[in-house]
């Protein structure tokens, strides 16, 4: 989850075979969702689900902010 303020300008995953960051972005479902700062202001997100099917756990996962 990042505040849906950010500009997200990439999702990447890094290939432990050839040790480079690759688009991986059509392969997590971006969804919405508000949560409350300690005031009690609604803060809004985006929610990023890994959607590929396996454990992803291990997996390096770079987001690019604008």
């Amino acid at each position: 989850s990042i505040p849906a303020a950010w500009s997200v300008k990439s999702v990447e995953v890094l290939n432990d075979l050839s040790g480079k960051y690759e688009d991986c972005a059509n392969e997590f479902a971006v969804t919405d969702s508000t949560r409350q700062d300690a005031a009690g202001n609604d803060v809004a997100y985006k929610d990023y689900t890994d959607r590929r099917g396996y454990n992803a756990d291990v997996r390096t996962i770079k987001l690019t902010i604008n």
